[in-house]
Formats: C-alpha cells, structure tokens, sequence
C-alpha cells in the first residue's frame, strides 16, 4: 500500500490524488466507538427496564464506527485525472464525470476559510469534493481546470 498522496502526471495519466485526512477520521472513529462501547457497559450496569436492549445498539454502533474509521484510514478517497475525464472513489461513492460534463468550479467556505471544492457541472448539476485534499481548494480547481484543458483542449 502507498501513502503517496500525488501519482502520475498529465503526460503519464492517470494523475491521481488521495486524500490526507486518514489520521483525523482514524481518530474520532476511534472516539466515537469507544464512546459507544462505554454507553454499553453503562447501560448494561443499570438494571432498567427498556435500558438494557439499547446496550448492545450502542455496542454495535461503537464497533461499526471504529471499523469505517479503520477503512476510512486504510483506503482513502482518491480523485483521478485521466484523459477520459475525472473519475471521485471513496468507500461510499464512485462517480465519474466526463471532461464534456465540467463546467467550472467554485470554492466553498465556512468560517470564511476554503473547505471544498464544488465542480460545476453542464446539466446545472454539481458534485462537491470533501475537504482533505493534499492541495488547497483553489490549487485542486486549477489542476484539474489545467488537465481538462490538456485534454479536452
């Protein structure tokens, strides 16, 4: 397994970008399940009727959350530029959308700072990146705007 977050070029496609966000989402996964595993064995000490059902759901939900914080971290999302257009992976999502289909691209903010990236598409469709890209978002528009225009002309 690589944990390059840059591969490939535009003269030797496809140029492929992983996310870098591995560790945070590692950790609150981590977080949240063992929050959930403490519920459990809380619930599971209080003797209440109606109670003690809800402790193997929040058992349940703890374990389920360290595991997608486990995948999560071990195959990030990953953008890919080839010369076919621009292809979006991640564990819940494959998307692929043609160079035809791009439009432009918009910055979106919170808090006044850069946080994702929106590709605007020709059917007035959008598709949001998330945040966590080893590029700012303006820099992530402007090199897949550079690869449309590389081959797309």
């Amino acid at each position: 397994m690589s944990f390059r977050t840059i591969s490939g070029s535009l003269q030797v496609p496809p140029l492929i970008i992983r996310q870098t966000r591995g560790w945070q989402s590692l950790l609150v996964a981590i977080g949240a399940g063992l929050l959930g595993f403490v519920h459990s064995g809380v619930l599971a000490h209080k003797l209440i009727d109606g109670l003690i059902p809800a402790a193997p759901a929040f058992a349940a939900s703890g374990l389920f959350c360290v595991i997608m914080g486990v995948l999560v971290f071990l195959w990030p999302a990953r953008l890919s530029l080839a010369p076919d257009g621009l292809a979006f992976q991640s564990i819940f999502s494959n998307r692929r959308i043609p160079w035809s289909m791009i439009q432009g691209f918009a910055v979106w903010r919170f808090r006044n700072k850069p946080r994702g990236l929106r590709i605007l598409l020709t059917d007035n469709g959008a598709f949001d990146l998330p945040s966590g890209w080893p590029l700012p978002p303006a820099d992530l528009a402007k090199q897949i705007g550079q690869a449309k225009r590389y081959w797309n002309g």
